[in-house]
């Protein structure tokens, strides 16, 4: 991803999520200024980018799919740890920011599909991405056959939480989750 492309999503996505949720909850903050966090960021997703040409990829020089963009992505803002809470925990802190994180990439991901549909020219497919703002999460019908009551959204975010914390963190793993993501969303748009 050219830097120009990392800003545009900044400035598009990533910055208005992060405002958002600060600005809705008074005890949230954002501890630097939000061009030095774009930095930071941008920083860490380039060096995690690298790393996966590096290490994963035959040519070095090509670009990553869009499911590594948003997993890296993701890492890069979990690692930047960009809002704190006032008198918070670390634990509180790290939930946040894996959900801004989460949501951020979703919404990456689905700017990434709505190019794709404008592309092929499907205007239903784009009409329908453009309504769900991020891909369509699984959900159970049948509520007896589960062990928790939290939603796909809430499970997930706490399962990256506590491989981050475990330092187990995959950007591989990542990027399967968003790949999964977007078929199923594309599934549920076949389905109907």
């Amino acid at each position: 991803m050219t830097d120009a492309k990392f800003d545009e999503i900044w400035n598009n996505i990533t910055k208005p999520i992060l405002e958002h949720r600060r600005l809705n909850n008074k005890q949230l903050y954002i501890p630097v200024r939000i061009e030095d966090l774009q930095n930071k960021v941008k920083l860490r997703y380039n060096s995690l980018r690298d790393g996966i040409k590096r290490d994963f990829m035959r040519n070095v020089t090509g670009l990553i799919d869009r499911h590594k963009i948003c997993a890296c992505m993701y890492k890069a803002l979990v690692d930047a740890q960009p809002i704190k809470i006032y008198n918070g925990l670390l634990e509180q802190e790290f939930i946040v920011n894996a959900h801004v994180a989460f949501l951020s990439s979703c919404v990456i991901l689905n700017s990434f599909v709505l190019d794709d549909a404008k592309k092929i020219s499907d205007t239903n497919y784009e009409a329908f991405i453009r309504k769900q703002i991020i891909p369509s999460f699984p959900g159970l019908k049948n509520s007896t056959l589960i062990d928790s009551y939290d939603s796909y959204l809430t499970q997930t975010i706490k399962i990256l939480y506590y491989e981050q914390m475990s330092n187990n963190l995959s950007i591989l793993e990542l990027a399967n989750i968003f790949r999964l993501l977007e078929q199923y969303t594309d599934s549920v748009y076949k389905a109907m």
